[in-house]
């Protein structure tokens, strides 16, 4: 059977890793189980997309016990990570924590602080996160990647898909614009560090 997108993109990735930080590959779950996709589904009512569950297939993102994250120094969310993330951030919402709160957004990304539409993928553990955006504006598309620092109102859009996004991130981890560093924990940009 031939290799899909998303197999390809994973040994690429595991390939980076195992090169460069493979004390990290233990820090990676197997793959998802079919039903681990449902309770997202069903607590954002949106159906997630193919590219997405593909991907969740063949590894279900990083143990929520990892000290170090794999995607810029965060943790890249489990399923199960990812539906307690989102529920930690959709009672804010509800309790209107981000009630007179305005985001400063990029073209194609609504203006509040937090919309429920918005699903966490990775975590630095204090708020900053990568989103996938299931409520962007007309400019924007459905499941576009959006990016937003904790505390800070910028609303970055980074790929117009999670497709997108995966290949840009392994395409610069080839390019060499990323190395391990254990006293940032984890896979991270060079020009930080330097």
């Amino acid at each position: 059977s031939k290799t899909t997108l998303m197999e390809t993109l994973w040994n690429r990735l595991e390939a980076w890793i195992d090169r460069h930080a493979n004390i990290m590959l233990d820090d990676l779950n197997e793959a998802a189980s079919e039903d681990a996709f449902a309770p997202i589904e069903k607590a954002m009512g949106v159906e997630l997309e193919e590219d997405f569950k593909a991907f969740y297939r063949i590894r279900n993102g990083q143990f929520e016990e990892s000290e170090e994250g794999i995607f810029d120094t965060e943790v890249l969310l489990s399923l199960e990570a990812i539906i307690k993330e989102w529920q930690k951030w959709r009672t804010k919402f509800d309790e209107g924590e981000f009630w007179d709160l305005e985001s400063e957004p990029e073209n194609g990304i609504r203006l509040e602080w937090w919309n429920p539409y918005w699903l966490p993928l990775t975590s630095n553990g204090a708020g900053s996160h990568f989103f996938m955006d299931f409520a962007p504006t007309f400019e924007g598309n459905m499941g576009q990647i959006i990016r937003m620092d904790h505390d800070s109102p910028k609303r970055m859009l980074v790929a117009s898909s999670f497709r997108e996004w995966m290949e840009k991130y392994v395409n610069a981890l080839e390019a060499g614009r990323y190395t391990y560093s254990e006293e940032w924990g984890g896979i991270v940009a060079k020009h930080k560090v330097n």
